[in-house]
Formats: structure tokens, sequence, C-alpha cells
């Protein structure tokens, strides 16, 4: 038998010992983007492989399957089946872009627990404290997997006067075909927001491909009735056009672009 609905539960039960994907891919044998894949229910588990991980976290299959079916009731149950059900008809581009939507429902949830504390400040004062997400690249260039993306997510906490009012993630530019005005290894606040503001505004956007696993990328965003052109800054590279139903928005690049490093503070640098 093979399945993929024990993704979610291996994921809750590695994070529940503070292993990490990398500690899991040596236990088991597979590739750390194997066990990204399994966790985020993209490729199929079969019985030999539930074994694997069952005794690399300590337990058992059945167990596994108890933790994934313990918080269903049959309210639950009934949603996820009409769901299912109604996935079945979609198209393939759609089916993936509800994926998508569960997905990220699902690392939302997962990753309250993987905030990075420090000490709470008043929330009326200028240097009240703000939680991004975190952790996270994408690609100025060649699409990334955004899966193995989605496994390195964590959160950070920041001064709220150093987050520019939208913000909702910080990425890291991998690449350099938006460059110079987004430069190879800076990082970038990002908005959610699924259709943007004008044609020609930077975004990150995730390509789906019946073929391939979902590539994620920065460029910047041009819709002409059915096909987008997703363009590049530094003129070494060739824009890129598909059809409008292979491309998802996932959020916006907030300007001023090329901050400092978020790590950097002015009390670091020496006098000349």
């Amino acid at each position: 038998m093979q399945t993929s609905i024990l993704g979610p539960a291996i994921r809750k039960l590695r994070q529940s010992k503070k292993m990490t994907q990398a500690e899991l891919s040596r236990l088991t044998g597979f590739t750390q983007n194997t066990v990204s894949q399994h966790e985020n229910g993209r490729r199929t588990l079969d019985e030999k492989a539930i074994a694997k991980y069952a005794q690399a976290l300590g337990t058992t299959p059945q167990k596994l399957y108890d933790l994934f079916s313990d918080k269903r009731t049959p309210e639950t149950s009934a949603i996820i089946d009409a769901t299912v059900q109604k996935m079945t008809k979609l198209h393939p581009a759609r089916q993936k872009n509800v994926y998508a939507y569960v997905r990220n429902q699902f690392e939302e949830q997962t990753n309250i627990n993987n905030v990075i504390n420090f000490p709470a400040k008043s929330d009326d004062s200028d240097d009240a404290e703000i939680t991004l997400s975190s952790g996270r690249s994408t690609a100025a260039g060649a699409p990334i997997d955004g899966d193995y993306q989605d496994s390195n997510r964590t959160s950070m906490v920041m001064p709220r006067s150093e987050v520019p009012s939208g913000a909702d993630e910080v990425v890291t530019i991998a690449g350099d075909s938006m460059e110079p005005d987004l430069k190879e290894g800076s990082q970038q606040f990002i908005h959610y927001q699924p259709v943007p503001d004008y044609n020609g505004q930077v975004v990150i956007v995730s390509i789906q491909d019946d073929f391939q696993d979902d590539g994620v990328t920065c460029k910047k965003f041009f819709r002409d009735g059915d096909q987008v052109r997703l363009a590049s800054i530094n003129p070494k590279y060739d824009d890129m056009i598909f059809s409008a139903d292979r491309i998802r928005v996932i959020a916006t690049v907030i300007p001023p672009f090329n901050r400092k490093p978020l790590n950097t503070n002015e009390s670091d640098k020496g006098n000349d």
C-alpha cells in the first residue's frame, strides 16, 4: 500500500522530538529533499518507507496512523471527504492551487512553535517587537524548489521600527538576475498578496508544472491576457513567458530594496 497522508504525522513527531530534517535523513537513508517531499505529501510512502520513519522516530507504523487520525472528528472527516471529492473534478493546475493553500496553512500552524523568542518590550514603544516568518530563500534566476525552502521556514523577532508596513516575511535572494536592485544574498521584506498591484511590480511567484516540482522565483510581473511575462532586471537574463494558469503569485517585494543586512547593527561598525 502506498500513501502520502502520513507526511504531516511524521513531521509533527519529528518536530516534537526537536529533530531536524537533516537528522531524520541520516537515520532513514532518504535524502533531505525526499524527507521534505514525504512530509509535505508530495511523494507517496510505501510500507517499507513508513517502517523506516517509524524506527527512526522511535515509534511504530500504527502509531503514525493514530497520530494522523487522532484529530479527525465526524465533522472534520466529512469536510475532508467533501474537499477531496471536489478536488478530483478540478483541472490539475487548480488542484495544485488548492494543495498549495493547504500546505501554507499547515506551515503557518506548525511554525508557530519555531519562533525565536527575545525579551518582550512594551507594545506602545518605538522599539516594540514584531514576529516575522524567515529562513527561506527565493531565486532571482532559475526557479528553486519551493518545498525544500518551506522546510527551512522559521520565525524571527525584530524591532517594529525596522519593519516596513505590511511586511509578512523576510526572504533571502538567491541569484543575480534581479541585480542591481535586489542583490544576491540580500534580505528582502515581502507582503503576502495573491494579485500584484500593477504590471512591473516585483513579486515572488510559484511556477507550476505537471511534470516537475513547482519552482519559486523573484521577478517583475507583467500580465497580458492569458499570458504572464516574468522579467529580470539584470539585462543578461531573458524574460520568461508562461500561461497565466501556471503562475501563482505568492507575495510582493516591499521597496526600498537592498536594506542593510538584518543581522548588522550600526554599533558593530568600527571607527575609521
